[in-house]
């Protein structure tokens, strides 16, 4: 419920000891979970306030990736791919994994 509010998971080393994640969902039309963006690193170089300045870009880029794939006629797995390709290269100074499903 508390995720579900906020509209974004936090990883406080749960999965990974020295290792911290936020993450925000992607959703269709009907507001089903499709996929999920999400922004890590080692507590060296991250610390959680720091990923938590992350979420608004995050946000930004789950509500672009939601309406190109509203465009996308139901061909996900292409749109995601070519999505991710872009930011990639726009942000190369941070790693951004997409998760979805098919």
């Amino acid at each position: 419920a508390q995720i579900a509010s906020q509209g974004y998971a936090l990883d406080r080393e749960e999965f990974l000891q020295g290792m911290v994640a936020i993450a925000v969902p992607v959703t269709d039309d009907q507001g089903r979970f499709v996929a999920a963006l999400a922004y890590h690193g080692p507590v060296q170089r991250i610390d959680l306030e720091t990923a938590i300045k992350r979420r608004d870009v995050l946000m930004d880029a789950a509500a672009r990736l939601r309406r190109r794939l509203l465009l996308s006629n139901g061909d996900r797995t292409h749109e995601l791919s070519q999505f991710s390709r872009n930011i990639i290269k726009s942000n190369k100074q941070s790693t951004l994994f997409i998760c979805a499903l098919n």
